[in-house]
């Protein structure tokens, strides 16, 4: 029988919503942590790469918002982000959603929005963290659907009347923790020439861009980018909560805050609970098949008895006979054996 160590199911995608609901909480705050972040945007916007991580770190807005700005057009409460420049930031998560409402239901909203400004690079991000592949829709639309709300929210915040140019470069970065591979691309719409003659093909440099971050969590990635190794640490089940807090201060020189250091114990109890969950299942399971399997082998045992004592009476009848007619014991027992082939 499997042990809870040798056993790798893909627990997430099965839980209950409401746990499932805690883990991506817990999940989202980690990623939010401005250590974290920097290391996530230094390895997945190209444009960024050229900058340290302390650079970046200084650049994200002063609020990072966990669960806060809708989907919904008319909603956004993102009008903060004007309001509280210039004050103090803090390394930790400044605003979070008091309402925490179960996966498929309540109001859709945003996991990780921030505005970055680091030297020429001005945009605003989106972070999603996406720990099952959506089995109800098609992801890619719905990257599509979350870049075109990053623009149109800055109506009368960045840009007012038509001044469309004046509108930040928005950014979906979806990190995939349920994929085969390590893979980052990132995605912007093109001018395709159709018809006419056009010799100076147009320049435009389109300001949606949609970031993939596929990552393999089932081993240890090697000779990519930290950023991968940084995930692989936070999120991955084979490594315990004393090594993920160990390697993101040594390896990747993340400052171990109360706050990650519960996040990272409240993610690994959620999983573990789950993994408890699964061994009794299949604990139950695999009783219920070893019963059923002893029922019929003593099923078959009591139908070969009952065959066999039906045979031995049969010869018996055989051999009484045999003797009314005078034929000898020796006679009979010869037939028997041949019978019994």
């Amino acid at each position: 029988m499997k042990t809870k160590k040798q056993m790798t199911p893909a627990a997430l995608t099965i839980m209950n919503a409401a746990d499932r609901a805690k883990y991506d909480t817990e999940a989202k705050k980690i990623v939010a942590h401005r250590d974290i972040l920097a290391q996530l945007l230094k390895g997945s916007v190209y444009s960024l790469n050229k900058y340290s991580l302390e650079e970046i770190a200084a650049g994200i807005g002063l609020n990072v918002y966990v669960d806060e700005v809708p989907l919904e057009p008319g909603n956004s409460n993102f009008r903060q982000i004007k309001a509280n420049r210039g004050q103090k930031k803090n390394s930790v998560v400044q605003q979070m959603n008091p309402i925490q409402s179960e996966i498929g239901e309540g109001s859709i909203t945003m996991d990780i929005v921030v505005e970055v400004h680091v030297g020429d690079f001005y945009a605003l991000i989106d972070v999603e963290v996406q720990t099952a592949e959506p089995s109800n829709y098609i992801l890619e639309n719905r990257k599509e659907v979350y870049a075109a709300r990053l623009l149109t929210m800055q109506k009368n915040l960045y840009f007012s009347n038509d001044n469309y140019s004046d509108a930040l470069d928005v950014y979906t970065i979806w990190i995939q923790l349920y994929e085969d591979v390590n893979v980052c691309t990132e995605r912007t719409y093109k001018i395709s020439h159709r018809h006419g003659e056009d010799d100076e093909q147009e320049q435009v440099e389109f300001k949606s861009h949609i970031v993939d971050v596929q990552v393999n969590l089932k081993r240890e990635p090697k000779d990519v980018a930290e950023m991968f190794g940084l995930l692989y640490t936070l999120f991955s089940k084979n490594v315990n909560v004393s090594e993920k807090l160990n390697i993101m201060e040594e390896r990747y020189h993340i400052p171990i805050t109360e706050e990650i250091e519960e996040g990272v114990n409240t993610m690994r109890s959620i999983f573990d609970g789950e993994i408890e969950k699964l061994q009794q299942q299949y604990d139950g399971i695999l009783a219920d098949a070893l019963k059923k399997k002893e029922e019929a082998k003593k099923a078959v045992k009591e139908a070969n008895h009952r065959a066999s004592e039906r045979e031995k009476a049969r010869y018996e009848q055989i051999k009484e006979l045999g003797r009314k007619k005078g034929i000898s014991e020796d006679f009979l027992n010869d037939i028997a054996k041949i019978y019994s082939k």
